[in-house]
């Protein structure tokens, strides 16, 4: 069956759930209040589609569920749980506001926003691999992402804020190439390897001679064991006759650099 309402506030820590096989599109703002949560059943779709919309509690969707965000939409409780095959995504140019602690995805689909934002400050563990198709405000959160392969996919602006991005899986991850305020790399168990994903950035892609510097983590830390988050690091490479200056038979156009 389908429902359809007009703007429709639930009464205090009251869930609104879509049943089973049905679909749910309020014709008006949709708002729950006090941990009232907004459940999405198996194999149910809904919307979120006119005006803006508050969930105070937690947005959960289950097995094969869809749930489509079109509007402005803030999620107070922290958690967009998806499990097993269930997916949240968007269609237009809706901002998705996360302005407490929580997880993110926990399902097999990709988590889909056009933007997202972060309000307050609190903790996000996201299980799924997240797509930002546009623009990214992590604000002052810690985001932590589990995901293996490409865990984070971002398509617009990233505004760091004073967050922290933490690639944690336990499998090999691409990471994005932005400027974080702070990235931390914690694979939770295993060998895993982060690569960068690469960006034009401000050298040209056609240098042949360009090289990958990379930091062992394990040498990162003062003589206390107190981990280093922002430090200069001194590179010396010796017997590359690539990194020679052009005047002296290599290829580096000034020999200062």
């Amino acid at each position: 069956s389908t429902s359809t309402s007009d703007s429709i506030t639930i009464d205090s820590n009251i869930n609104l759930y879509v049943w089973t096989g049905d679909t749910y599109d309020p014709g008006g703002s949709f708002t729950t209040q006090g941990t009232g949560n907004f459940v999405v059943a198996t194999s149910s779709m809904a919307s979120l589609d006119t005006a803006t919309n508050t969930i105070s509690g937690d947005i959960m969707l289950y097995g094969a569920s869809v749930l489509t965000v079109s509007a402005n939409t803030t999620v107070s409780g922290g958690d967009i749980i998806t499990r097993t095959t269930a997916s949240l995504t968007y269609s237009g140019t809706p901002t998705l506001t996360l302005a407490g602690s929580g997880s993110l995805g926990g399902g097999t689909a990709t988590t889909t926003f056009y933007n997202l934002t972060a309000s307050g400050s609190g903790t996000i563990n996201a299980s799924s691999t997240v797509a930002i198709d546009n623009d990214f405000n992590a604000g002052s959160k810690q985001w932590n992402f589990h995901a293996t392969g490409t865990p984070l996919t971002l398509g617009g602006a990233f505004t760091p804020g004073s967050s922290t991005l933490s690639f944690q899986g336990a499998g090999n991850a691409n990471i994005p190439a932005l400027s974080y305020y702070n990235l931390d790399i914690s694979p939770i168990s295993g060998n895993a390897t982060f690569t960068p994903i690469s960006s034009a950035g401000w050298y040209n892609n056609s240098w042949g001679y360009r090289k990958s510097v990379t930091i062992d983590k394990t040498k990162v830390s003062t003589a206390s064991g107190t981990t280093l988050s922002d430090f200069p690091v001194l590179v010396h490479i010796a017997g590359d006759n690539n990194l020679k200056a052009t005047s002296s038979s290599g290829n580096v156009g000034s020999a200062d650099g």
